[in-house]
């Protein structure tokens, strides 16, 4: 349609079927053959107000969606095509590693080819929208769905939010193959006060913007469709009715005009926030939400109500034009008016899903996220050297690799490493055993939330077995770690250690054994500290559909680990909140100083931008091209970096920045650059970096978005664990 016919057709609509527009239903109000039941929504919806609503989500079946879809546009009184949307977040049929888990890569185009193969599957299967990307600032491992995220770093989040909508929305969205992407949870969701969902968030302006607001902004400067709003409040006004996130930062100093969706019942779930009126609660949020800029509530269906508002003069009716047009020209940019069906079919699911090209993109990501925390003695490859090997633990034996946060498709079923290392390895002798249950009574207690992950009756008899296997043996790998529904969507966790069943296998096979290799299974940062004296530490993640293969190329040293940390992992719970980029205080030796007394260190067991490779490198001092800039101009960064290991490797070089000197406090070092550096053995690389005046920029005092002239000092690293005093100064002039 041209903007004309689309102005046309939102004139001729009445204020209910405007209204329908604005409204999500769940995918219950349909059987399983797409026909509308009055199972979940008997005495809520009637049919009408069914067929007036603009869009549904989470519907699976290409049969079912196409039934729907007919039936709407029959039904609908202007005969609009319905918008479907999904929680497709790591992959339709190819599922690919956890959010946290591929931001370890640092590879922004193999993100991106990621999310090209999410949007081929899922748009041959009926979808439109995913409700992705989550970039959600988090400085707590405790929060469930800090999986979804992409850690503690606003520069790496935005890339990364960037790369993840130019995958999904390709070339445009009047393409068939590409769908809109999503960015939320819109404000500061991963701010969450003790790392509990959905609970109350507490930040001040200028961390809002400085730290917060960068990763969702990477995703809207890629010109992503949509916005989700989060469940939080910040300074007591929830994000639903929040008109100064939306319509001052997000469409005013933004200029985004996409359409801003609420998470699911979120209108509704104001009434726990304790936002209402006295004569109707429903009305009152309904009222506040369309004017903080909200147009489509999922789930809730509280927007009828302002047809009454708009007649009482409380709502300008205009503000509900604006709400409808953005739902029109979204499906209209889609192509839907035209080709209802797009890219979908059976014959192109079937060539899509799960094919060649897209399995090994999902291995070579998969490969690309793993992190070695520690290799010591080079336990890591396993050669012959190791000798006889047993691989033991509760994961060994696990198909299910995506774990529990967000695969709907019931599709995400891969080989165990237990049999892929037979496939690739057949005729070698080596031993599996299950060594414990994923749980024991310390965490199920008399919850049966996880009871499926225990097996109390036989944890003797399991340990005891491997105990005596570990004997046997020269080497033992040990898989360990998060159970699959441990970590996502309300799945805080106070004690982020690995579960005690495990703890205590360990402890034993290691007492035996000292020589211990371990695959952390995990969907967050955990505190690793009771097993740091393994020998070597893999951190695998939940990995997707190719996890076992991209795990077993790389104990077998077929593939170099080249991951690096996004989240820094604590040296124990009571640090948390721990992070790279904190503030600094002149309170650092004693007695007056800002450390614990129990525990002389406020650093992290392993460090943001930490990982090892099969090789040692050495980097040189970091030169500048030149000591003082002005702001039209740039200078160089650069060093040299050797390795000097008899192996090949990827090395991701980071460039660290200091504010030295500014009108707030700044952080002690900031991420401000980063390259993926293949590096041969005994080959001497030279690294450069292009520092400019936008990247010194900051929230000054006055809440201006500005640099300063002055001192900055800088480093090309391998991590962010060096010493404040290597360092080196440069001088912007102005």
């Amino acid at each position: 349609m041209t903007e004309k016919e689309l102005r046309a057709l939102l004139d001729s609509m009445t204020i209910e079927e405007k209204l329908g527009e604005l409204w999500q239903p769940q995918q219950l109000v349909y059987d399983k053959d797409g026909v509308l039941t009055g199972a979940a929504d008997t005495n809520t919806y009637t049919p009408e107000e069914i067929y007036r609503s603009g869009s549904t989500l989470n519907l699976f079946g290409i049969d079912r969606i196409r039934k729907v879809q007919e039936e709407h546009i029959k039904n609908n009184p202007h005969h609009i095509p319905l918008l479907f949307m999904g929680d497709i977040c790591r992959g339709f049929s190819t599922i690919f590693p956890i959010t946290l888990g591929y931001s370890c890569s640092f590879d922004l185009e193999l993100i991106k080819k990621a999310y090209r193969v999410v949007a081929k599957e899922s748009a041959a299967s009926g979808f439109h929208i995913t409700f992705y990307p989550a970039m959600d600032l988090v400085r707590d491992p405790r929060w469930g769905r800090v999986v979804e995220s992409a850690g503690e770093d606003p520069y790496l989040a935005s890339k990364i939010c960037a790369a993840m909508v130019e995958g999904l929305q390709g070339d445009g969205l009047d393409k068939p193959d590409t769908i809109g992407a999503c960015v939320k949870h819109f404000a500061g969701y991963g701010g969450a006060e003790g790392g509990r969902d959905y609970n109350t968030v507490e930040l001040s302006e200028r961390t809002l913007r400085q730290y917060y607001l960068p990763g969702y902004k990477g995703g809207i400067d890629a010109g992503a469709s949509m916005v989700m709003t989060s469940y939080n409040a910040i300074g007591g006004v929830p994000s639903n009715c929040n008109k100064h996130l939306v319509r001052d930062i997000l469409r005013g100093e933004w200029g985004w005009d996409g359409v801003v969706i609420t998470d699911l019942w979120a209108t509704s779930s104001m009434t726990s926030h304790r936002i209402g009126d006295d004569i109707n609660d429903e009305k009152y949020q309904a009222e506040v939400s369309l004017e903080a800029g909200i147009d489509i509530e999922m789930g809730s269906c509280q927007f009828r109500w302002l047809a009454d508002s708009i007649k009482e003069g409380k709502i300008d009716e205009k503000l509900v034009d604006e709400a409808c047009y953005r739902v029109l020209k979204l499906k209209n940019d889609l192509g839907l008016f035209e080709n209802p069906f797009r890219e979908m079919s059976e014959e192109n699911a079937e060539k899509l899903l799960k094919c060649d090209e897209h399995l090994d993109i999902a291995k070579k990501l998969s490969t690309e996220s793993c992190v070695l925390l520690k290799n010591e003695d080079n336990a890591l490859p396993l050669t012959e050297k190791s000798g006889k090997i047993a691989f033991i633990g509760p994961f060994v034996d696990l198909s299910t690799t995506s774990g529990g946060a967000w695969v709907l498709t019931n599709d995400d079923e891969s080989g165990s490493l237990h049999n892929v290392v037979n496939k690739h390895y057949p005729g070698n002798d080596f031993i599996f055993a299950k060594g414990c249950s994923g749980l024991g009574r310390e965490q199920v207690r008399e919850s049966k939330r996880f009871s499926q992950y225990s097996d109390e009756q036989n944890r003797e008899k399991d340990i005891s077995e491997a105990v005596n296997i570990a004997k046997k043996v020269d080497t033992v790998v040990l898989a360990l770690g998060e159970c699959p529904g441990m970590f996502g969507e309300a799945k805080s966790r106070a004690n982020i250690r690995i579960p005690d069943v495990q703890l205590e296998l360990y402890r034993r096979v290691r007492a035996v054994n000292e020589n211990v290799i371990v695959l952390v299974f995990n969907g967050r940062p955990l505190d690793l500290s009771e097993i740091n004296d393994a020998k070597a530490i893999l951190d695998v993640w939940y990995l997707g559909t190719m996890m076992s293969e991209a795990v077993t190329n790389l104990i077998f040293g077929k593939e170099s680990p080249s991951g690096k940390l996004t989240m820094s992992f604590p040296s124990f719970v009571g640090q948390i909140p721990v992070y790279y980029n904190k503030l600094p205080t002149d309170h650092r030796k004693e007695p007056y100083w800002s450390e614990y007394i129990d525990d002389s260190s406020s650093n992290p067991l392993y460090p943001f931008g930490h990982g090892l490779n099969y090789t040692t490198l050495k980097y040189g001092k970091t030169v500048f091209s030149k000591e003082r800039f002005t702001p039209d101009e740039t200078i160089t960064a650069s060093v040299e970096i050797t390795n000097t290991g008899d192996r090949d490797c990827c090395e991701i070089v980071q460039l660290y920045i200091r504010d030295f000197r500014a009108t707030v406090s700044r952080p002690i070092k900031e991420l401000k650059g980063f390259k993926r550096v293949d590096i041969k053995a005994g080959e001497t690389v030279t690294v450069q970096f292009e520092i400019n005046e936008e990247m010194l920029r900051y929230f000054n005092i006055d809440m201006e978005y500005v640099s300063d002239a002055g001192r900055f000092d800088a480093i090309i690293a391998t991590s962010s664990a060096f010493e404040e005093d290597e360092m080196l100064p440069f001088y912007l002039d102005k």
